[in-house]
């Protein structure tokens, strides 16, 4: 059974908890580690040597020479104390097992003295300074501190990471999730937190498609119910007695315009969706496109490869070529260009006309639904709709759409999609010479 706790502040609060306890373990086998190298510095190798020395002058009876070994001799000796110290304690177990038969003490701290019975027939004791007793604690509580902070670092890098890996997942498809896409799905085991913020964004996310989704069916309805007084309209005026062609050319014009609007409505709601993914071939669509623009006399220049097949959808992928072709003829001028690049990962269609251009500071508005950018390019009306719904038609397909003005003047816009099978890879690698073909206007 999973015992982890599910809640970030719990996660948190058990990282801190184990990582004291950690430190505290990493103490003591710290403070073991330098007892071992402390025990033979004080112990055996100066306490002794000079204890052997100060019982040779006592037995000499050249009691005199202590002072000069640093010996205290005394009548009695302080009670002592039990040591803290391991490395401390082992020194007097050193020294008792030295000198068996006489009392070992030790009193003071920072200047502690080693005192022992001075050796039969002589009486009082013995006081040998011992300095330095702090090295040993200091090397290991430095030590300690060393250990817990790398040990404090790693975990928190490693619990840092399980919590920002998850939101880096959910912060790279924010700008999907905010069009309506499904927001990634997290490990399993992150915080509970994290889980309900995922189910919140798709919560969001759900809410957003809905939304958007009630809003195309509610202007394809209104376009497909306008269609008909429009048809209406236009049996009218053909069978009215207008008779100025100015009047009679505009009103069929506008006609024309309100007809065009609701076709732009139409395509814009049906965005392929529920359309089934089967082969498409990207060079036939666009010769095909370009076919019926050269029939309505536009002169169309084809630059296009073998293309390698790929997945997709291939009405909703038609109806994207057929936008940016429309958008060229209506918005830009001749001549007219389609392109097709090839490389390992990616198919980049490119619809290029020579008109005007668009201004730098509409290019990045361009493709939101609705967004006209047509009055810098001709006084041609439009939905606002063609763009997006290529750029709809992209993102359904892990593509993108990029939007630029020519630096000779111009503009182009390319539709760039993915090679999804891996079956059309071979063969096609680092394909890019074209074939040009040049539909004449008929």
């Amino acid at each position: 059974m999973n015992r982890r706790p599910s809640s970030l502040f719990a996660r948190i609060a058990t990282l801190l908890a184990v990582t004291v306890g950690l430190c505290f373990v990493l103490s003591i086998v710290a403070i073991r580690i330098t007892s071992d190298e402390g025990a033979g510095r004080v112990g055996i190798r100066g306490a002794t040597a000079r204890i052997v020395v100060a019982d040779t002058l006592i037995a000499s009876g050249k009691e005199a020479g202590l002072a000069e070994i640093h010996v205290i001799r005394a009548p009695t000796a302080p009670a002592g104390r039990e040591p803290v110290l391991l490395v401390v304690r082992r020194t007097l177990e050193d020294i008792r097992q030295a000198f068996p038969g006489r009392e070992v003490r030790i009193d003071g701290m920072h200047d502690a003295t080693l005192w022992i019975a001075a050796p039969a027939p002589a009486t009082g004791w013995l006081g040998v300074p011992v300095t330095n007793t702090g090295k040993p604690a200091v090397r290991a509580g430095l030590l300690a501190i060393a250990l817990g902070g790398v040990l404090i670092v790693l975990l928190a890098g490693l619990y840092a990471r399980s919590i920002t890996a998850p939101l880096r997942q959910l912060a790279d498809s924010a700008a999907h999730m905010v069009n309506g896409s499904e927001p990634p799905s997290l490990p399993d085991g992150v915080a509970r937190e994290l889980t309900e913020l995922r189910s919140a964004l798709a919560r969001a996310a759900a809410d957003v498609r809905a939304s958007a989704r009630e809003r195309d069916l509610m202007l394809a309805a209104l376009s497909h119910d306008m269609r008909t007084p429009l048809a209406r309209l236009r049996l009218g005026l053909e069978l009215s007695p207008v008779t100025d062609p100015a009047l009679r050319g505009g009103m069929e014009a506008d006609i024309d315009a309100l007809d065009s609007l609701c076709e732009h409505f139409i395509a814009f709601a049906r965005d392929g969706r529920d359309e089934a993914t089967g082969d498409v071939d990207l060079s036939a669509i666009v010769h095909d496109v370009a076919a019926v623009a050269s029939a309505h006399g536009e002169v169309w220049t084809l630059r296009l490869p073998d293309t390698p097949i790929i997945q997709g959808k291939a009405l909703t992928l038609r109806r994207a070529v057929e936008n940016l072709v429309r958008n060229a003829s209506r918005h830009g001028a001749a001549p007219f260009e389609a392109t097709i690049e090839v490389s390992a990962t990616e198919i980049m269609t490119t619809v290029i006309d020579h008109g005007s251009g668009v201004p730098e500071a509409l290019l990045p508005h361009l493709g939101q639904p609705f967004f006209r950018g047509n009055a810098a390019r001709s006084d041609a009306t439009g939905s606002g709709l063609g763009l997006a719904s290529v750029r709809r038609t992209a993102i359904q397909h892990g593509g993108e759409l990029h939007l630029r003005n020519l630096p000779e003047g111009g503009f182009a816009a390319t539709l760039v999609l993915p090679r999804g099978d891996p079956r059309t890879q071979a063969g096609f690698v680092g394909l890019r010479v074209p074939c040009e073909r040049r539909l004449p206007a008929m």
